[in-house]
C-alpha cells in the first residue's frame, strides 16, 4: 500500500537540514520534504539481558491519521528484536484496501486506475467499499483498465477496493523464525545436552530409563530419571510426585481395595473370589503401568522445563509433537507444553474410562458408552493438545505479539506457609 521512498534520496534530505541550524526535527522535517504520506522512527535500547525497541508512526497525510501509533517490543534475543519490529510493520497494513484513482474515461463503464499488480490487483471481479462492482478488464504492474457497474465516475475520482494485503504468508514466515531463534537460545540441545543426540536421550527416557527407575522408586524414580536429559542440581516437584505414586499403587491394589483384599494379588491367578471382570480390570490396570510411568516422567519433565526455562527436543515443531505424545500417551502432549493441570486430567479421564469399559465386559451397553466416550475424549486430547499454546512465559514472551483480548490461566503454586494451592484466573485486556 505504501512505496518506500530511496535511501539515496533519504541521505540527501538529511544532510541538507542536518545543516541547519534552525532545525526542530529533522526526520519531520526531512519526510515533509520528500512528500511522504507517513514516515516510520524507530530507536532501540538494551538494559541487562534485554533489549528494547520502539516503532513511532507518524502520518504526515491526514488521510492515514488512524495509522498513527507507538509500539513498543522486546525481547531477551537481540536477534529477534528486528523480526518483531518487521511484524508491527506488516501489521500496519492489515486491513487495508487499496486507494485507486481514476486517470481517464474510456466509455460510460470503462476507466484507467493507477493501481494494478503491484498492489495486488488480479483480472478478477472487487467489489469497492461502496458497493459497485469491478472488473479488470487488463492489469499492468500499476496501472488497470476496469469495468464500474454503479455510480456515474470520472477522473479523478478515488475509489477504494476490497482488496487487503495477503500478510499472512510474511507473518508466519516472521513467527518461524523468531520461534526457531527462541528455541535455538532455550533449547535443551544448546543447552543442557551440547553435542548429544537429545531427540534420542529423550524417546530414550522415555521408553526405557524411567520405566526402570519407577519400577525401583514409584514417583520418585520419574524425577530421577530426568537426570539422563541433562537437569542437575534440580529438585523433583512434591506434588507430581504424590499423584504419580498414588496412580501406581492404585493400579496394583484397586482391584483389592474392591473386594477387601480377598483375591490374588496377582492378575494372571483366578481364584473363586475373582470374577472375570474383575481379572480383566486388573490385567488392564497392571499392563497400562509403562503408561502411568511415562506420564509421571513428562510430568517431573514439564516442571524442570518451567523452573529451569528449558524447551524440550523438537520444540520448533511443537505442535505435531504434542498432538503425536497426546496420540501415545494420555494427556502427553499437554506435559510436553508445559500444561500440567490438563495433562493429568486427560490422562485421568482416559485411564478411568477405559478401566470401566473393560471391567462392564459382561454389559454391552455400559461397554460401548465407555469406550464410545474414550474415543471422544481422546480426539480432544489430541486435537487441543495440537492447538493449545505453550504454558512456557519465556517462550511465549518470544513469539506472541500481544495478549489476546480473553485468556485463561490454571497453575498450582507452592507456599510454605498455605501449603499448595490451585490458582484459576480470567483476564480481560482492555
Amino acid at each position: 500500500r505504501f512505496q518506500h521512498i530511496e535511501k539515496n534520496r533519504i541521505d540527501l534530505a538529511m544532510s541538507e537540514i542536518g545543516k541547519r541550524n534552525d532545525a526542530k526535527d529533522i526526520y519531520k522535517e526531512a519526510s515533509l520534504n520528500l512528500g511522504a504520506d507517513l514516515y516510520l522512527l524507530v530507536s532501540a535500547a538494551q538494559i541487562g539481558n534485554v533489549s528494547y525497541a520502539r516503532i513511532n508512526v507518524i502520518p504526515l497525510n491526514p488521510e492515514f491519521s488512524k495509522l498513527r501509533r507507538d509500539v513498543d517490543v522486546k525481547s531477551m534475543i537481540m536477534m529477534n528484536i528486528p523480526l518483531l519490529l518487521g511484524r508491527e510493520i506488516i501489521m500496519l497494513h492489515e486491513r487495508m484496501p487499496v486507494k485507486a484513482k481514476i486517470l481517464r474515461k474510456y466509455s460510460d463503464n470503462q476507466f484507467l486506475i493507477n493501481a494494478g499488480q503491484w498492489h495486488g490487483i488480479k483480472s478478477k471481479r472487487y467489489q469497492a467499499d461502496n458497493g459497485d462492482w469491478i472488473d479488470i478488464v487488463l492489469s499492468g504492474r500499476k496501472e488497470s483498465i476496469v469495468r464500474i457497474q454503479g455510480k456515474k465516475w470520472k477522473p479523478g475520482d478515488i475509489i477504494l477496493i476490497n482488496i487487503f494485503p495477503e500478510i499472512k504468508e510474511l507473518l508466519n514466515g516472521i513467527v518461524d523464525n523468531i520461534s526457531r531463534n527462541t528455541v535455538y537460545k532455550y533449547g535443551i540441545e544448546n543447552t543442557l545436552l551440547k553435542g548429544t543426540d537429545a531427540g534420542k536421550r529423550f524417546v530414550e527416557g522415555i521408553c526405557i530409563v524411567n520405566t526402570g527407575g519407577n519400577i525401583c522408586l514409584p514417583g520418585y524414580g520419574a524425577f530421577l530419571s530426568t537426570h539422563y536429559l541433562g537437569f542437575r542440581d534440580v529438585s523433583p516437584d512434591s506434588t507430581g510426585i504424590a499423584v504419580s505414586s498414588t496412580s501406581i499403587f492404585l493400579q496394583f491394589l484397586l482391584p483389592e481395595l474392591i473386594t477387601g483384599f480377598s483375591i490374588n494379588f496377582f492378575p494372571w491367578v483366578k481364584d473363586s473370589d475373582k470374577s472375570s471382570s474383575l481379572q480383566g480390570l486388573q490385567i488392564f490396570l497392571w499392563a497400562s503401568l509403562p503408561f502411568t510411568f511415562s506420564t509421571a516422567y513428562m510430568d517431573q519433565l514439564a516442571y524442570l522445563y518451567k523452573s529451569s526455562r528449558i524447551l524440550p527436543p523438537f520444540f520448533e515443531d511443537k505442535d505435531i509433537m504434542a498432538g503425536v505424545l497426546s496420540f501415545l500417551l494420555p494427556g502427553g502432549g499437554y506435559f510436553y507444553k508445559g500444561r500440567r493441570v490438563e495433562g493429568w486430567s486427560f490422562y485421568i479421564s482416559e485411564m478411568s474410562l477405559a478401566g470401566y469399559g473393560i471391567y462392564c465386559r459382561d454389559s454391552k451397553r455400559k461397554r460401548l458408552i465407555a469406550f464410545s466416550a474414550l474415543a471422544v475424549v481422546k480426539i480432544i486430547d489430541i486435537a487441543w493438545a495440537y492447538f493449545v499454546r505453550s504454558s512456557f512465559s519465556f517462550y511465549n514472551r518470544e513469539v506472541e505479539r500481544e495478549v489476546k483480548k480473553v485468556s485463561y490461566g490454571l497453575e498450582l503454586r507452592k507456599n510454605p506457609i498455605d501449603g499448595n494451592t490451585f490458582y484459576t484466573s480470567l483476564n480481560y485486556k482492555y
